[in-house]
């Protein structure tokens, strides 16, 4: 998720659909109706364990013994690095510390949270 905090514009990437990117007006992420209807809700535990399987079949997967060594080799390092996602508690504290974030200039953040 990116959130450009000087708009009111919020564009998200799904492990769902990885490909797309959707946008959402900021105002409308703070409707609960809006919410639900666009976005499941599934436990941090289950799409952590997703994103890895995901990564794995992608590591297994013939095409990657195409990429040179060194994408190869980065995208494994990179993969080993996220290997837990953004806690629930710190992403509460993100969010409910959003209003005061919006008066820093040229702010640009993204979590990993998918």
């Amino acid at each position: 998720m990116v959130i450009g905090l000087n708009n009111v514009e919020v564009c998200i990437a799904s492990v769902f659909d990885p490909f797309n990117t959707e946008v959402h007006l900021a105002d409308d992420l703070l409707k609960p109706d809006y919410v639900d209807f666009h976005f499941n809700k599934i436990s941090l535990d289950k799409k952590d364990k997703l994103i890895k399987r995901i990564y794995l079949m992608l590591e297994k997967d013939k095409t990657f013994a195409l990429l040179s060594k060194d994408w190869q080799q980065s995208l494994l390092d990179r993969n080993q690095k996220m290997q837990q996602l953004t806690h629930e508690d710190d992403l509460h504290f993100i969010l409910q510390n959003i209003p005061k974030l919006r008066h820093l200039d040229g702010l640009l953040f993204a979590f990993n949270c998918h």
